[in-house]
């Protein structure tokens, strides 16, 4: 019996090792990503905890002990931040559709996230706005994916916009689709990074010489896990910061 193979052409080869040497830069990014994230809150997380501690058996002052224990704690909270956003990284690539089994309403799931944001929006005196028809707020969809959505597009917005800046979000319904803007008062995003924000472990800035935090998973999560409810997310550059616009059909 004859087997007829059809050879692969040198076009198709050169797609196939451009895909590979995608996927080993992915491999490399993730891992210098996770280790270059961890390291440092891990480290210092230990090293406070340990000179509170300290000072608690030596029965010294407790006031400095309490001032440890404190920085430790935000270093704690970091590592929340970064697990979280790899637990959100996991549930998107393992589904391509959302079963819509347990549904939030859009007031729900924004109470949830600005309760769990609170903390970030005071550290930067920020003060959101919050502009939502009552009829667009009484609106499910799937509960994860909303609080998902918006937990990672208004992480975003706080981390970087500056000190007392401003955090918008607007939601409109018009015709089949649900609109949920989120704007902050950031730089705006050149012209150059504006596809890439929203490509997995992608930051503007390099991660070794970043001044923010995070694992540049949080605007590539957002808009998977828009895009398995058939929506998407889309970004608007205004010259005093930029608007990033959740699309989603409007549940029959």
């Amino acid at each position: 019996m004859t087997t007829n193979l059809s050879p692969t052409s040198p076009t198709d080869l050169e797609t196939i090792n451009s895909r590979l040497r995608e996927l080993d830069e992915l491999k490399a990014t993730f891992v210098a990503l996770v280790s270059h994230e961890l390291r440092a809150p891990v480290g210092l997380l230990n090293g406070y905890l340990d000179l509170g501690l300290s000072l608690i058996e030596d029965g010294s002052d407790i006031t400095e002990a309490k001032e440890y224990f404190v920085i430790a704690k935000k270093h704690s909270a970091q590592l929340i931040r970064i697990v979280q956003e790899l637990t959100d990284f996991a549930r998107v690539q393992q589904n391509d559709s959302i079963k819509l089994s347990d549904l939030f309403t859009l007031r729900e799931s924004l109470i949830q996230v600005f309760t769990l944001l609170k903390p970030a929006f005071d550290s930067k005196s920020i003060k959101p706005v919050i502009e939502i028809p009552p009829d667009v707020a009484a609106i499910k969809y799937d509960s994860e994916s909303l609080i998902v959505i918006s937990r990672n597009l208004l992480s975003n917005a706080i981390k970087f916009s500056p000190q007392g800046g401003r955090v918008a979000v607007v939601a409109a319904s018009a015709g089949e689709a649900v609109t949920l803007s989120i704007s902050d008062t950031a730089a705006p995003i050149p012209p150059e990074k504006r596809d890439l924000i929203f490509d997995d472990f992608r930051q503007i800035e390099n991660y070794l010489t970043r001044r923010y935090e995070g694992l540049g998973l949080g605007l590539a999560v957002a808009r998977h896990a828009a895009r398995a409810l058939g929506g998407d997310i889309t970004l608007q550059v205004r010259a005093d910061g930029n608007t990033f616009i959740v699309t989603l059909p409007h549940p029959s």
